[in-house]
């Protein structure tokens, strides 16, 4: 079994999209040429002019965020994962999310799940979650265990397993064992995990204690599996260093000074709290005397002093207790101390959390998903120190990924409708330039090359995405690329002077999220296996100029290559070129 996160065109997702964002236009003058197109919130819009007024038309859909995939008014469009819909809502146009699509091909409604099971035992359950603009599909995974009487369990779930008089080393009071079907990554495989004991069926994980007919037990995993084990009283009791007295399982306690509690737990004397002044403080708690002195309750025999330090001193005088936390801007800050040999030497202000709006408070390093599948996490800043709320790297997805999924298969896809309408403007556009005449040859480059003088073409509306285009095998053969490549080549330059003007045509990678190469089973699904070499090589104009593009301006596209690499690509094209 493979898991495999795919990450749809038209979601965000924790990964930098690459994509270029205009600037934004004046508010008097449309910064679009008339006769030119451009896609915004999944919506293609058309500029037009006539009587000293410009318009922006929404014309069709987008479901992609580019001019890839368009749905027109009224049509619908299915794409793997989703079923769209593009109709018009008064004077708006409305791209809709209104299914969801399982592996097989059947609608799933919104709101809606069912489970399925294959021929190999694989178990499927989908789920579709959203409101028609925001759409969540969630594809769990899972399958049985076969036990050694033969029958099956289902991954995640346990079953008591008796034991015999003639069951190797079992203990006169061990009734049976906890057998768990557990994933581990993607090996799912039965484990012995506890036992059950006779008399009272007190179940107990391993290394877990218990007490069953006046006898303290305790289960611990055996090559033969789980058993239950004698243990005397006194190696439950608990002693302090330095004292004779003992102290029973279970119980507190106090220490010869009346300063510390302690719980013993199966033997372990463990510090639960001080104390202080006649005030009660947990371990790693500060509280304040009577007289103002803080005072800390450690894991030590007593507690630690702040050697004359009474807190933290902001920059307008203002002075912070010890653990007093505070916001400051968007971090949560926290008066803490620093310490030495000699204990604690000064005092010393951290930041320990992010905070977002009125309310939400991110712990440093917490990772969280947003509505549209983005993984965020509460990180500091390299330069400033500072904490901020930013998606995860590419690496730091790939570790929280394999994580979060080393019990559960789990698969997430994400879409996202849009909405647009006319947008009216009083300024006369641009007029197009002229088209220049494209040889056969090479029909979706020649536009794109310089023309002198040099024009600087205006930036389409704000918040427009200009997407590039890839496509699965481009996906995959760039994908091996980025992976094989640790460090940046020495030099990385542009070849041509006016790579600025070809930023909309720089191959976009980080849309589709293929993690370890776990892409192969849904490639052959979609393509099925290839009759030739040439099949496998077909590639339009348009993917051929991104990947010329690509090479001649790395730098623009941030996408450098070793020379190794850049020599599969050109490879690639020459391949194409002799196919074509």
């Amino acid at each position: 079994m493979k898991f495999v996160i795919f990450l749809l065109p038209a979601l965000a997702f924790a990964w930098p999209t690459g994509v270029t964002t205009s600037e934004s236009p004046s508010d008097d003058v449309p910064a679009c040429l008339a006769g030119s197109t451009f896609v915004r919130d999944n919506i293609l819009y058309e500029c037009h002019s006539g009587d000293g007024l410009t318009e922006n038309k929404p014309i069709a859909c987008a479901p992609e965020g580019s001019d890839k995939t368009l749905v027109q008014p009224g049509e619908y469009h299915v794409s793997e994962h989703f079923k769209y819909q593009c109709v018009h809502e008064d004077d708006d146009l409305v791209l809709k999310i209104v299914n969801c699509i399982d592996y097989t091909g059947a609608v799933v409604d919104l709101g809606g799940f069912f489970t399925s099971e294959d021929e190999e035992g694989q178990h499927r359950t989908t789920e579709c979650l959203g409101d028609a603009t925001k759409v969540k599909k969630t594809v769990h995974q899972w399958t049985k265990c076969k036990l050694a009487n033969g029958k099956l369990l289902t991954e995640g779930n346990q079953h008591v397993e008796p034991l015999t008089s003639a069951s190797v080393n079992k203990h006169p009071l061990q009734k049976g064992e906890i057998i768990s079907c557990i994933r581990e990554n993607k090996v799912v495989k039965t484990r012995c995990t506890g036992c059950v004991t006779e008399h009272t069926s007190i179940h107990l994980g391993v290394a877990g204690y218990g007490k069953v007919k006046d006898q303290w037990v305790q289960c611990r995993r055996a090559p033969e599996g789980c058993r239950l084990v004698n243990v005397t009283g006194n190696y439950l009791e608990c002693q302090l260093t330095g004292s004779s007295e003992t102290f029973a399982s279970g119980t507190y306690f106090n220490d010869s000074t009346g300063i510390s509690t302690y719980y013993c737990n199966h033997g372990h004397p463990s510090k639960q709290g001080c104390h202080l002044d006649g005030k009660w403080a947990l371990v790693g708690e500060v509280v304040y005397t009577d007289g103002g002195e803080p005072l800390l309750c450690d894991s030590s025999a007593g507690y630690a002093v702040f050697n004359g330090l009474l807190g933290c001193t902001l920059e307008d005088g203002t002075v912070k207790k010890f653990q007093e936390v505070w916001r400051e801007n968007d971090s949560m800050k926290r008066c803490s101390w620093t310490y030495d040999h000699t204990g604690i030497n000064d005092s010393k202000i951290v930041s320990y959390a992010c905070a977002r709006g009125d309310e939400e408070v991110v712990p440093l390093n917490k990772v969280l998903q947003t509505e549209d599948g983005t993984y965020e996490k509460c990180a500091k800043d390299a330069a400033t120190g500072e904490l901020h709320i930013r998606p995860l790297t590419e690496d730091e997805l790939i570790v929280y990924i394999k994580r979060k999924n080393l019990r559960i298969d789990l698969s997430e896809y994400f879409a996202r409708g849009g909405r647009g309408r006319v947008e009216s403007f009083t300024a006369k556009p641009q007029a197009a330039p002229a088209a220049v005449p494209a040889p056969a040859a090479a029909p979706a480059l020649l536009p794109l090359l310089p023309i002198a003088p040099f024009e600087v073409a205006p930036a389409p509306p704000s918040d427009v995405y200009i997407v590039p285009e890839a496509n699965d095998d481009f996906v995959r053969q760039t994908t091996r690329i980025l992976q094989q490549a640790t460090e940046a080549p020495s030099t990385c330059a542009d070849l041509v002077p006016f790579c600025g003007r070809l930023t909309a045509y720089c191959p976009n990678f980080d849309k589709y999220d293929l993690i370890n190469g776990t892409n192969e089973a849904v490639e052959v699904y979609q393509q099925g296996a290839s009759v030739s070499i040439c099949e496998n090589a077909f590639m339009t104009h348009q993917r051929k100029m991104k990947m010329l593009v690509n090479l001649v301006c790395p730098k623009t596209c941030h996408s450098c290559l070793k020379s190794d690499q850049a020599d599969k690509l050109v490879s690639k094209l020459q391949l194409a070129a002799k196919c074509a």
